[in-house]
Order: structure tokens, then sequence, then C-alpha cells
């Protein structure tokens, strides 16, 4: 049926409905303009909400250009109505100038009032920045329009300490002229949406100033000076070596890791702190590592060692009980470990060391290498003049290649042969 000379819309709708397989052309109205129902593309002025359920009789409909309209709330009514496939593009009017729907990122026209962004930006679905420096809106309008369109990052000016800055800076410098202001500072902290660091050059501050600057600023690093338990630095440091100091609370050298951005390494070496604590600190910290000096017998090494040898210091020989080895298990970076000629009776401190390489253990009482069944880097074991009697736990250690048993008594020789990964095997006067 060819209806397009009609216009009895009504009855062309009932038509329809009545028989809808029956195949009708006609024109449908949409706002002052009719369009052929078979049509692949219309461009369309204003029209009204009502009209937007005639779109379903369109049959082939590809693309609709609403550019010449500016009924947005309907525009954006159609586009939720229309199929997925069909293309919708429109434009629309912000501060004297025309955006496509499409557009991701603008720059305010000046002259814009926050009262027309505040409406329009609403008909931009795909807006996700919104340069506002030309429109020079004061606070409470910025502030309102983040809070209306939290997908959208707004870009403005910003000034601190007499100093401007583009909210959208990655780096604040503010002189040592500049008279600093500390709460007008932390209130600027959500203007600043990319900000890495802000540099306040030599200022002292103090630690909890510097660490509430940095929650208000989304953790940016400040740059400043502070001091650490009685030491002076920079917030920019790396390593922070607070050793041989009396220290009785570690909730300062604690805050000092929250203010430095940058720190990697803490010494807290003979600080009079014992070591569980330290441990216990140290698990805290992922993001920096804390060192300290463990001593055995007196000698001392730092826990982030990866070689130590008893046998170097010529008083070391002999009495090392468990007890006085057992703090080793705090250098879990130890790659090289010698430990040969104490009587500990056991090992359990090496299950600290997932990099261990190389370890001696000669002429110590120890019975079991059960704390070596995972270590999986393992290359050479040294273990002569022990009281070892099965090889069990380190049978398949994949990278064990160098083996040192002479002078043990086994209770099962053969276990030698499942060790197929051995390079080199000590193996004398064994019985």
């Amino acid at each position: 049926v060819d209806a397009r000379a009609a216009d009895c819309y009504d009855e062309i709708r009932a038509l329809i409905a009545a028989q809808p397989s029956l195949d009708v052309r006609w024109n449908i109205p949409v706002g002052a303009s009719r369009f052929d129902s078979a049509s692949e593309e219309i461009a369309v002025g204003n029209f009204s909400a009502d009209e937007i359920a005639d779109f379903v009789y369109f049959t082939a409909l590809k693309r609709v250009d609403a550019t010449a309209a500016d009924c947005y709330d309907e525009i954006l009514a159609l586009r939720e109505a229309l199929p997925e496939e069909t293309e919708l593009k429109w434009n629309v009017a912000l501060g004297g100038e025309s955006f496509a729907s499409t557009t991701k990122e603008l720059t305010l026209p000046e002259g814009t009032t926050a009262g027309e962004a505040g409406e329009r930006l609403a008909y931009l679905p795909d807006m996700r920045m919104v340069d506002t420096t030309n429109a020079r809106y004061d606070a409470s309008e910025l502030a309102a329009l983040k809070e209306k369109y939290p997908r959208i990052r707004f870009l403005y000016k910003v000034t601190i300490a007499g100093e401007t800055f583009r909210s959208n800076t990655e780096n604040i410098n503010i002189p040592e002229s500049a008279a600093l202001d500390l709460p007008e500072l932390i209130s600027h902290g959500n203007d600043f949406s990319e900000l890495k660091i802000i540099n306040l050059g030599a200022r002292m501050l103090e630690l909890d100033d510097v660490i509430a600057i940095r929650k208000a600023y989304g953790g940016a690093e400040v740059i400043c000076r502070v001091t650490v338990c009685g030491k002076e630095c920079s917030t920019d440091w790396t390593e922070l070596d607070l050793s041989s100091r009396t220290i009785e609370d570690l909730a300062e050298p604690e805050k000092a890791i929250e203010a430095m951005a940058r720190l990697k390494k803490l010494y807290l070496c003979d600080c009079n702190i014992p070591y569980e604590t330290l441990d216990e600190m140290r698990s805290r910290h992922d993001e920096c590592e804390i060192v300290w000096r463990v001593y055995l017998n007196g000698i001392g090494c730092r826990t982030d060692a990866d070689n130590f040898c008893m046998s170097k210091h010529s008083n070391s020989w002999g009495f090392l009980p468990y007890a006085n080895a057992e703090p080793i298990k705090y250098c879990r970076s130890m790659v090289t470990l010698d430990l040969g000629h104490g009587n500990y009776d056991r090992i359990d401190f090496v299950e600290t060391m997932p990099d261990l390489k190389y370890l001696m253990i000669v002429s110590a009482p120890v019975t079991t290498l059960e704390p070596l069944r995972n270590a999986s880097e393992l290359y050479y074991l040294e273990m002569f003049f022990t009281q070892v009697h099965d090889l069990e736990p380190i049978l398949h250690l994949p990278n064990l290649k160098h083996l040192n048993i002479s002078h043990l008594r086994l209770d099962d020789y053969t276990q030698l042969f499942e060790m197929t990964q051995l390079e080199r095997l000590w193996w004398v006067d064994s019985g």
C-alpha cells in the first residue's frame, strides 16, 4: 500500500497495527517535515516527544541528522528509542558556539555562564574534559559543575600563595619567597587531577603537615625539609639512615615513610629496638625496606646483606647455639650463608631466605634438612660432619648442583641415585 500522498496519519497507524505483515509506505511526520518510511537517512529539525514513537515505522533507517535541532531533551530521548545500530548526530550550542554530540573535550568560550554550561553539558554524553579557563568561574560555580558532572574533568586556574597554576598541571613549585599558608594549600587538594609533585623548596615542615598535604593531593609527592628523630633531611631522599640513635617510639620513622614519597630504604641499625618490633614494622611497609643489624655472637650482619660468613671472625668458632644463630632469619636477602663450625641443632632460620644459593653448615649437630625442602634456588650445600641421616627433603631441588656429604652416616644411600641434577658430589668416609 502506497499512502505517501495521504495525511490521515492516525488511520495509517491503525492499518499497520491491524495488518502488521502489510507493506505500507507513507510519509512520517517529524516536526515540520515529512519523510518516506523507507528512508535510510533523514535530517530533522525540532520535533516533539510524542513524535518519537513514530520512528518505529521507519523500515530501513540508518542515520538521523538532528544538527539543525535544539530540542535537546527530545534528542536524548530519541537516542534511547532508536536501535543501537542507527546513527544519530546532533550539535549543542554553548557560549555562542556549536559542538558536535561526539565531542570529548572542549574549551568553553569566553562569556559562557555557569548556568548555561551546567544545563548544556548534559546533552554531550561523550564529554570527558572541559576547560573553563576562559569562562572564569568562581569556586562555588566550579564546585557545582564538578558535583553535577563527576564524569567530566574540569580545567581551570588555581591561585596558591600568590602563584597561579592550571588544574591539570603535574608540578607545583611555590618559591621560598612566597608566603605559604598551609590550610590554604591543603584546601586546594581537590582542584588538581594530575598533580605529581608539590615543590616547597627548602621550607622546614612538620612530618604531620607533609602527610596532610600528601593526603589532600591524592598522594602527590611533597618536597621540603623535615626533621626525623633529630636528623634534618629532604623529603626527596631515597634513603634515610637513622642508625645509632636511641629510638623509643617508631611513630616518627613510620611518619617519615609516609611523608617521603621516594624513600626506598630506612636504616635503623643499633637503635636499641627489638628485632621482633622491627620485623613487624617491615611487614607494614612493602614500599620501603627497613634495614637493621642483627648480631650472632656479637658479630653484626645487616638485614639487607646477601652474604655472611662466621668463619671470617676468629672468635666465632665452636660456640654458636641455635638461640644465637636464629637472628640470621631476619636477613631475607641472603644468597651465601656460611655458619660452619657452630653448635646450633636446627636450621629453620633459612626458611625466610628465598634467594639462598650457597649454604655451609659444616660440623653443626643439625639432624634434619626439612627447612630446605622449598629452597628452590639452592645451588651449593656443604654439610659434612653433621648429624643428618636422611636426604629426602633435598632430593629434588632443581638447582642443587654441588653437594658435600662427607663423614655422614645416611640411613639410605640409594637416595643419591634420585639426585640426577647433581654435577659434583663430595662423599668421603661415609661408612
